[in-house]
């Protein structure tokens, strides 16, 4: 190889790439300190970006219901700011009015359960005394080891007391730790509300801008592909939120009427538990159901049983036949390959990667089969 000056600066640039990769392969924790603090200071505004591309969806419903008939519909950058506004209102109070429901409707039902699964717990000695004389009875051997284990409970109470004198700062430090993650998760969302709602007002300018930027800095064969996949990107977001939706409401449904058939308690309170928690694909609607089979056990174990295998074949219908079908062709993807994303996001980003594998899984999808599409054209292959 001749070594020009080209030469010279790819090997010279292959030489700053090592050891700059070096660099960093010995500093990995320090690095990874510095985005862990740039995450946490970019946190509210990452919140505030994911909040208004929730709001945007009902935005968008509620704009073209404000939108008269007369007006004609145009391609423009330029957006009436009141109906904007009122559209970004209508869709906080909407989600804020479900909020509201779910939380009146869940909440006084789950405290009621609670109460009595206590009461059923405080009965248990009750109830368990005949069975625990009858098994001294059969076995006598058992009865004289326990009356040998003398139990001294003073000593007992005063290790205690002594235990939660130690343990008390520890306490008092977990409180104030606690107390101070409020306070900032509540400051943060305060700040990520403020921050989606200026940018749902100027979501169009933010846009162009953002593309102009791209298309001043880049190649033009690169920028064009990078909008490209920022516009798959945000109609598979879309689309995944709207069919996980469609597919949680389902499902929610589906569970509340088969525990009314069923005759099980608490149909209305596991229905929107199991509705809510759906909304982690596939595997959510397992955390509902254990939720659910806790509270019928205080009521009747035979009650939590048949509940227990209602849920696992309403979760086999859901996985195999609701789910690809409405997420799915929501994202435009087959369903087995549905499956593997979210199985493989799992495993990889647990619920957090559950949630996002399947619109990156749409996003590849579609970027393949145009690519596949473009070069069986060029080879003339149908």
């Amino acid at each position: 190889m001749e070594l020009n000056w080209q030469n010279r600066k790819k090997i010279m640039g292959i030489i700053a790439f090592g050891i700059l990769l070096y660099s960093a392969m010995q500093n990995i924790y320090v690095i990874g300190g510095f985005f862990q603090n740039v995450l946490g200071i970019l946190s509210p505004f990452i919140l505030g970006a994911a909040i208004a591309f929730v709001i945007n969806i009902p935005m968008k419903f509620f704009e073209r219901v404000l939108k008269k008939k007369k007006e004609k519909k145009k391609k423009t950058l330029t957006v009436n700011k009141g109906k904007r506004f009122f559209s970004i209102l209508f869709s906080f109070l909407l989600i804020i009015l479900v909020l509201s429901i779910l939380t009146k409707l869940v909440v006084p039902e789950l405290i009621n359960v609670i109460k009595n699964f206590i009461q059923y717990l405080s009965g248990l000695p009750a109830e368990i005394k005949p069975l625990f004389d009858e098994l001294v009875k059969t076995y006598p051997e058992l009865g004289s080891s326990l009356s040998e284990a003398q139990l001294d409970f003073s000593n007992i109470l005063n290790s205690l007391i002594a235990f939660l004198q130690n343990a008390g700062s520890g306490i008092m430090g977990w409180l104030t730790q606690t107390v101070s993650s409020t306070i900032s998760g509540i400051v943060n969302l305060v700040i990520g509300i403020i921050f989606a709602f200026y940018l749902l007002m100027s979501k169009e300018k933010i846009a162009k801008h953002m593309a102009r930027i791209v298309l001043a800095y880049f190649p033009e064969k690169v920028a064009n592909k990078t909008l490209e996949i920022a516009k798959l990107s945000k109609d598979a977001f879309t689309n995944f939120i709207t069919g996980q939706l469609k597919e949680a409401f389902i499902l929610g449904v589906l569970c509340y009427i088969g525990m009314l058939i069923l005759g099980i308690p608490y149909s209305l309170t596991i229905g929107l538990l199991t509705m809510v928690t759906a909304l982690i694909p596939i595997f959510g609607a397992f955390f509902g159901a254990a939720v659910g089979v806790i509270l019928l056990l205080a009521v009747s174990p035979i009650k939590a049983l048949i509940f227990l295998i209602f849920i696992i074949v309403l979760q086999q219908i859901e996985t195999n036949l609701i789910y690809p079908k409405v997420v799915g062709d929501s994202v435009g993807l087959p369903g087995v390959i549905v499956l593997v994303a979210i199985t493989v996001g799992g495993n990889l980003w647990g619920a957090l990667g559950m949630l996002v594998s399947l619109p990156i899984a749409s996003v590849f999808y579609v970027l393949l089969k145009n690519s596949v599409a473009k070069r069986l054209q060029e080879k003339r292959l149908e």
